[in-house]
């Protein structure tokens, strides 16, 4: 084999390399879509030490209480006639999540007891700004939540 037939050759595998590869990254399902859909008559817990109150959130992400306030206790058998989320009981010994706030979002920490602390001098972002996904801190007082964006639907 002459020079030219050699390179020739390594230009074909090199052709067909990029186009393996290029088809094994567009065979990858493509990213979910989500929205963010608000829902301010969702109950949810607000937790307090060992107790809760039930309520909903305001689209501030300001928790209401019922007018009736009764404190439960956390981990109870619950034999009330509707279901509720709780909010700020975190997921371990400690969780990084975002505070919503009047759509602005601050990072921090979520304790057991239901206590939240902002990081020192987190960088407070817009609401906007926000990429749900897997690995996205969650946001404890979302006054919604997200959901699978209709195929159909614009952004």
């Amino acid at each position: 084999m002459n020079a030219s037939s050699l390179l020739g050759l390594w230009s074909s595998i090199a052709f067909a390399l990029a186009l393996a590869s290029r088809g094994a990254a567009d065979d990858k399902p493509p990213a979910k879509q989500t929205e963010f859909r608000q829902d301010l008559k969702r109950s949810v817990a607000w937790v307090h030490g060992k107790q809760f109150l039930l309520g909903h959130l305001d689209a501030k992400g300001n928790f209401l209480p019922d007018p009736i306030m009764t404190r439960y206790v956390v981990g109870q058998p619950w034999g009330g006639s509707r279901w509720f989320d709780y909010l700020n009981l975190s997921r371990g010994p400690k969780e990084t999540v975002y505070e919503f706030r009047s759509g602005l979002l601050v990072k921090g920490t979520l304790y057991p007891d239901g206590k939240f602390v902002p990081e020192t001098r987190a960088t407070i972002i817009k609401f906007s700004e926000y990429r749900f996904g897997p690995d996205s801190p969650r946001i404890f007082n979302l006054p919604g939540r997200f959901v699978e964006r209709d195929a159909g639907k614009p952004k």
